[in-house]
């Protein structure tokens, strides 16, 4: 496991690429790191594991950040490359729920 913390998010994303694992936010059903860190540079204030841990190969690494420098981006242009990647984890769809009366139509067939 690699010390991110203090490194700009940015970096931080290289040297976890590099040690096999990915970064990801506190809430994992929460919205992706890339859409909660866009646009602005951020900090890498806090790791959930030590520096030398162990970890299984791609696993999450989840980190806490804070806004470093403000960034040129345009407020409201989507993150490059957010498109649900390896920082947002794989969920399950949730259905939509059945319309209240469609169960006791069932039922009456």
């Amino acid at each position: 496991m690699p010390d991110v913390v203090g490194l700009e998010l940015g970096a931080a994303r290289r040297v976890a690429g590099e040690a096999g694992v990915v970064l990801a936010p506190p809430d994992p059903d929460g919205p992706s790191l890339r859409a909660l860190t866009w646009p602005g540079q951020w900090t890498v204030t806090a790791q959930s594991l030590p520096p030398g841990s162990a970890m299984r190969y791609r696993g999450s690494l989840v980190v806490e950040f804070r806004p470093g420098a403000p960034s040129t981006a345009t407020p409201g242009t989507p993150p490059p490359g957010d498109s649900g990647g390896e920082e947002s984890g794989d969920r399950e769809p949730r259905l939509p729920k059945p319309s209240p009366g469609a169960v006791g139509a069932e039922r009456q067939e």
